[in-house]
């Protein structure tokens, strides 16, 4: 008795499985997503890019698309440039070494905003032009947004950015941003999840400090990009005012002329690009409490007077800083101090600097790079 039940009991959990299995494997591209897709593609500019490769039935097999395998929703969209992209064939990288690049050109077309389903959209290191759609505002589900590297992209605003409040990441390096004039608010509306933001040489307008205090910090940013915007103390006030769990800061190429007190809370820092400033030597006690400190980049700034006064301030960070650059600052003319307490450094960058040699290995145990060129 028990034997036949048993055996009824899998022949019914058997059908279970195949039936599911059946509804799964039929489950193709939601014919909403496929439409869309089509005017996607009609929209861009594509040469022989991936796009040419959209056909057949079933859009969930198409290159660059990711869709849910229970609803056959597109969820993601990977349209990013890439040299070595191995969707391609050899024809295609041959085109590459010529030349004859296959990026998206055109405009991001507004129908985009169709795919209400989307976690990821990549369209980076493309050559895309106009205004960046609105329509974006109807992707509420994105958890990472890469637009970087369209050079003649531009946002009128970013209005639509607070909508998009799952976002994990986004990248909108070199887009032009001049216009958004609010643009930490508009920012500091998705810092909730967002652990990495990159908005290199986009041309941000400055930011009045009286409203830096009323404008929400971060508590979950990870890593943060702003080089190349000529931005002063106010905004990286704001940002060190929250999170405490940074790991990468990248501030280059900016107006900085001190940095907030408040960076030295930044215990996780493990990258710090302040190159390119106005910074002094006051800076140095800043980094005295940054332990997990790995790389530090301060070329291209004021810091004077001699290299061995500064080693005491940078020797809190011994135990983990592996590379060192101090290029193109005005120290005082004289030999290579000791660094023998940077027991993990690997790279060392000293070049137009006054600093000249010997060079002793005994110092620097696991030293691979050192540059040390005075150039006249």
């Amino acid at each position: 008795m028990f034997s036949s039940r048993f055996c009824l009991i899998c022949v019914v959990t058997v059908l279970c499985i195949s039936s599911c299995i059946g509804s799964f494997h039929a489950k193709k591209c939601a014919e909403t997503d496929k439409q869309a897709l089509h005017k996607l593609k009609h929209g861009f500019i594509h040469g022989r890019h991936i796009l040419s490769s959209w056909n057949g039935e079933d859009c969930c097999k198409w290159k660059g698309i990711s869709c849910n395998n229970l609803t056959g929703h597109v969820t993601r969209l990977d349209l990013q440039f890439s040299y070595f992209d191995p969707v391609l064939g050899a024809e295609d990288l041959n085109s590459h070494v010529a030349g004859h690049y296959n990026h998206l050109e055109g405009e991001i077309p507004k129908c985009i905003g169709s795919l209400g389903q989307l976690i990821e959209l990549k369209l980076a290191l493309n050559e895309l032009v106009g205004s960046i759609p609105r329509t974006l505002a109807n992707l509420s589900k994105l958890q990472n947004l890469d637009l970087r590297e369209n050079n003649n992209l531009v946002a009128n605003d970013i209005e639509w950015l607070p909508h998009l409040f799952n976002l994990r990441y986004l990248g909108l390096s070199y887009i032009d941003l001049s216009r958004a004039i609010d643009w930490p608010s508009s920012i500091s509306k998705i810092f909730p999840y967002l652990l990495e933001l990159y908005l290199n040489n986009c041309e941000l307008p400055q930011v009045n400090p009286k409203f830096v205090p009323h404008m929400n910090s971060s508590t979950s940013l990870q890593v943060l990009s702003l080089s190349g915007n000529e931005l002063n103390f106010s905004i990286l006030s704001w940002v060190l005012n929250g999170s405490k769990v940074l790991i990468g800061l990248g501030f280059a190429s900016n107006s900085l002329r001190s940095v907030p007190d408040s960076i030295a809370n930044m215990i996780s820092l493990q990258y710090l690009d302040l190159s390119d400033n106005e910074l002094d030597g006051s800076i140095m006690k800043s980094f005295q409490t940054l332990s997990q400190l790995k790389e530090l980049i301060l070329s291209v700034n004021k810091l004077s007077g001699q290299l061995s006064d500064y080693l005491s301030e940078l020797c809190s960070a011994q135990d983990g800083l592996e590379s060192l650059v101090l290029d193109q600052n005005p120290f005082s003319s004289g030999p290579l101090p000791d660094f023998s307490c940077f027991s993990s450094l690997k790279t060392l960058s000293l070049e137009n600097t006054n600093i000249v040699g010997p060079l002793s290995f005994d110092h620097f145990p696991i030293l691979k790079i050192c540059f040390l060129v005075q150039i006249i």
